[in-house]
């Protein structure tokens, strides 16, 4: 499995086009700005992981023969620690982690990169849109902007969109997971409206963007009860007035439509 699909990879610089190429890349800042770096088995491993990220690449490539031995071409200085100073006495290969420790140190990632989102979102003044959409994928895969699901499940996925406090537009995936469901707008309203709530936005929900699909509207609406209930009918948020119906797919069933009826004359 490779990380792209694997990870939920969060935060994305103004400057960057592909969302998905620098989620991780707030990670461990203050260690890439550094020109010079001791190596070490620590390092090393990092590095390995930031290319792992960069370039897509399966886990199982971690346990490449020809990449292990890439890898041990570099050499970790072994110190002789002194009173005063440290001497280095000799180097050892480096050594290339199994696919489990990479998976393993990616999932910290997320972790932390998933709360950094989370707090730039909180501390933020802007008001926050979603994007979000759902398919279905071969081998009764489906897949819902936010959502992976197997065996008929359905797939969602959901990115946030804001105006940072330098007025720059900036984007984020909110979340792309595992759920179990149907594919009727209720379910989906619940799974929209806890990963609304595991952010800490729904106060500060503005619009919401989806196809022209039905079960999108009984999706929103739910999302619409579910935070009224939450608030205890404080907030004003209604789907009537939030819900922007993708354009460009409302075009692209036009056209098809229109062609449909070409091809019939």
């Amino acid at each position: 499995m490779c990380p792209r699909l694997h990870s939920r990879r969060f935060g994305k610089d103004p400057s960057e086009s592909d969302l998905f190429a620098c989620w991780f890349r707030n990670i461990d800042r203050e260690q890439k700005n550094k020109v010079s770096a001791k190596i070490t088995k620590e390092v090393v491993t990092q590095a390995i992981l930031d290319f792992f990220i960069s370039g897509d690449i399966p886990f199982h490539q971690a346990e490449n023969p020809y990449f292990k031995n890439l890898i041990s071409l570099i050499r970790i200085p072994i110190e002789n620690a002194a009173k005063d100073h440290s001497q280095i006495i000799d180097t050892n290969p480096a050594t290339s982690p199994s696919r489990k420790v990479v998976r393993a140190r990616l999932d910290e990632h997320v972790k932390k990169a998933k709360e950094q989102l989370r707090q730039e979102l909180i501390d933020n003044d802007s008001k926050i849109s979603l994007a979000l959409d759902i398919w279905t994928g071969g081998a009764n895969y489906a897949f819902m902007g936010l959502i992976y699901c197997h065996s008929k499940l359905i797939p969602l996925g959901v990115t946030a969109h804001w105006i940072d406090h330098k007025f720059c537009l900036r984007e984020a995936l909110l979340d792309f997971r595992n759920v179990q469901g149907d594919h009727k707008g209720i379910n989906l309203g619940t799974i929209l409206h806890n990963i609304i709530v595991e952010y800490g936005i729904q106060d500060k929900l503005f619009c919401c963007t989806s196809d022209n699909a039905s079960n999108n509207g009984t999706t929103l609406e739910q999302l619409s009860v579910l935070i009224h209930e939450s608030s205890d009918g404080t907030s004003s948020w209604e789907h009537t007035t939030h819900h922007i119906k993708c354009l460009s797919h409302v075009l692209n069933l036009a056209c098809q439509d229109f062609i449909k009826v070409l091809k019939g004359i």
